[in-house]
């Protein structure tokens, strides 16, 4: 049987664990990093983010406070990152989501918008927290190194920015099917779906289902959405 703790072995457990977090706490807030917590979740094939928590690093450095995080809500990281980076996160973070997959970190060069307007350059990265809690949410954990300023390497930032973006559409087309592919192509091209039908030997059901499931793996919900991927990408 185990023996039972008396009341100072747990006071002074107790303790320990204080200094231990404590210790812990001093750590996170004083990391020369802007960490911090977002909360997802998809609704209708929407994805939201909220921010949770963040370290006193990064209040301190953004100049944004715990209420001012609240008040975006789940518009934070619209709110915060760079219009043109904001897409590169959203497509790593709904991987992450999509897979659950707590392993795999997805980081890279992104703006972070500052209190006072401003965006900084920095090397971020984020990984799966909390695979889904009770309502269903999934938690990431972030962590941006600002790069200093001034910066000297714009045309290194664009490149790795563009060279980011670029694997993240390969990996995306990745998922398509070599008929789906085709589909696509022909959608892209502006056929119909009976002209399709006719060209691949399938039936309408079937092109309507390909064209439908290329639309959900590519996260686009119009034909012409559709064509101008594939023009973009070399599918065409």
């Amino acid at each position: 049987m185990k023996k039972k703790k008396n009341l100072t072995e747990c006071h002074a457990e107790i303790a320990a664990l204080k200094k231990e977090l404590a210790y812990k706490t001093a750590i996170l807030d004083n990391l020369p990093a802007i960490a911090y917590i977002n909360e997802g979740w998809i609704i209708d094939g929407v994805y939201h983010m909220k921010n949770v928590w963040a370290n006193q690093y990064a209040y301190d450095y953004t100049g944004l406070t715990r209420e001012d995080c609240d008040k975006m809500g789940e518009n934070f990281g619209q709110i915060v990152l760079h219009p043109d980076d904001f897409e590169i996160a959203l497509n790593s973070l709904k991987y992450l989501y999509e897979t659950e997959n707590t392993e795999k970190a997805y980081g890279g060069p992104y703006r972070f918008k500052l209190k006072n307007g401003k965006y900084i350059w920095g090397i971020g990265f984020a990984k799966m927290l909390i695979p889904s809690n009770d309502n269903g949410h999934r938690q990431f954990v972030n962590c941006m190194i600002p790069l200093s300023e001034p910066l000297q390497a714009d045309a290194q930032i664009q490149y790795l920015i563009a060279e980011n973006r670029r694997k993240g559409k390969e990996s995306i087309i990745s998922k398509i099917t070599p008929t789906e592919i085709k589909v696509l192509k022909l959608i892209a091209l502006g056929w119909t779906i009976c002209q399709i039908a006719d060209k691949l030997y399938l039936s309408k059901r079937t092109v309507s289902t390909h064209k439908n499931n290329i639309m959900k793996k590519l996260g686009l919900h119009t034909l012409s959405a559709l064509a101008s991927f594939a023009n973009q990408n070399g599918i065409v």
